[in-house]
Order: structure tokens, then sequence, then C-alpha cells
């Protein structure tokens, strides 16, 4: 078994490997997005009054609003 250094949980992942760093940074930027998506996905079940108050865009844009035109 090879030891990890401690090193492998910071953001940078410098003293890895060139492949495992990438695959480190790869990993950190898929949780990243998926935390985000999360994120938007509970604020947007929100009711629209508690969505309005803190600042989160509406969900009907005029743009959306748009191409449900004929």
């Amino acid at each position: 078994m090879i030891p990890i250094s401690s090193s492998f949980s910071g953001t940078s992942g410098s003293s890895l490997p060139a492949p495992l760093g990438r695959v480190a940074r790869l990993t950190r930027r898929l949780q990243d997005a998926w935390t985000r998506n999360r994120t938007e996905r509970a604020l947007e079940g929100l009711p629209f009054d508690m969505r309005k108050d803190i600042g989160w865009p509406a969900s009907d844009s005029d743009a959306s609003k748009a191409k449900r035109l004929p």
C-alpha cells in the first residue's frame, strides 16, 4: 500500500504527481458543481416570497415567458 501524503486534502494538489493532481482538481470541481446544483434546487423549492426576500432571482424570467409564446 502506498501512503498518501497529508497534502492530498489541500486544494492545490501541487505536491501530487501530475495525473493524480489533475484527478484531484477534477474531483473537487465536480463536488463544487454538485453542491451548487443542490443548493440551487433547494432555493428554487422555497416559496416565491421567501426567494424574493433573500434576493434570489425569479425562475419565471421574461426570456422563459417569451419561449412559451407561439
